[in-house]
C-alpha cells in the first residue's frame, strides 16, 4: 500500500475524517478555526491550512473544505456541534 493511501484511509477513520465520525465542538465560531490550524499530513504540522468552503449539510453537522496552505492538498473535515447542556 502506498504511503498516500494509508494516509488517506487514516485520516477518514480519525476524528473528522467523514460525517460518521465528526469532530464535536461546542460552537460553530470555533469550527474554521480548529480547520485552519489542522496539520497537512503531507507536510507536517508546521504547515497549516486554509479554509476554501464552510457548508452545513444537516443540523449540528458542518463539512470544511479545506487545502495546505504549502502544497495545496485539499481535505474535507466534519464537525458535529455539541448538543447545549440542560440545566
Amino acid at each position: 500500500m502506498h504511503d498516500r493511501q494509508r494516509n488517506s484511509r487514516e485520516l477518514l477513520a480519525s476524528a473528522g475524517g467523514s460525517p460518521q465520525r465528526p469532530m464535536v465542538v461546542p460552537s460553530a465560531s470555533v469550527i474554521e478555526g480548529r480547520a485552519a490550524r489542522s496539520p497537512c499530513p503531507h507536510c507536517g504540522p508546521d504547515f497549516e491550512a486554509r479554509v476554501l468552503e464552510h457548508t452545513r449539510p444537516a443540523p449540528r453537522l458542518r463539512r470544511v473544505d479545506i487545502a495546505c496552505r504549502q502544497c495545496s492538498l485539499p481535505r474535507t473535515l466534519w464537525f458535529t456541534i455539541a448538543a447545549p447542556e440542560l440545566n
